[in-house]
């Protein structure tokens, strides 16, 4: 009896993780610290495959509150453009998710911040295809950084 409640829980386990590690496949969150620098940029460019229809993504600020320093990011591709800032530092939550409705294709991402000072940030970012279901569904999202620094380090 004992020998079969452990295979059972040795099959829940392996199913938690399993469902876990699925779930995780589809999270694209990329975290970093911007310089003091109030110039300091973060720039990425993000390809989506097919069938996406469309590329959104979010900011949270992890560092403490300081007045007029905030963290921001857009995207931008072809003629279509969309923003977001993250209004509350530390609070653990992400901004409003910026969308951009391209397709298919590579985005630019850009990642800055209002003024000097450090800043800990995450970004949540996801390629999607719109069908209908909440949410949308993820589609494949790789991401390639060209640039985290200042120019005037």
């Amino acid at each position: 009896m004992q020998r079969y409640q452990i295979k059972q829980s040795t099959r829940m386990l392996l199913l938690a993780l399993s469902l876990g590690y699925a779930g995780m496949s589809q999270a694209h969150e990329e975290s970093g610290v911007m310089g003091e620098q109030a110039d300091f940029l973060g720039y990425a460019l993000v390809s989506c495959e097919s069938p996406s229809s469309y590329f959104e993504a979010a900011i949270k600020d992890l560092s403490g509150a300081v007045a007029g320093l905030y963290v921001n990011l857009q995207i931008i591709k072809g003629s279509q453009a969309d923003s977001t800032t993250d209004p509350v530092s530390g609070d653990n939550d992400f901004s409003s998710y910026a969308r951009v409705d391209g397709g298919t294709g590579t985005y630019q991402l850009l990642v800055n911040k209002t003024a000097a000072g450090l800043r800990a940030f995450e970004v949540s970012f996801h390629c999607k295809v719109d069908n209908g279901l909440p949410g949308g569904e993820h589609t494949e999202t790789r991401i390639t950084v060209k640039q985290f620094s200042s120019l005037n380090n």
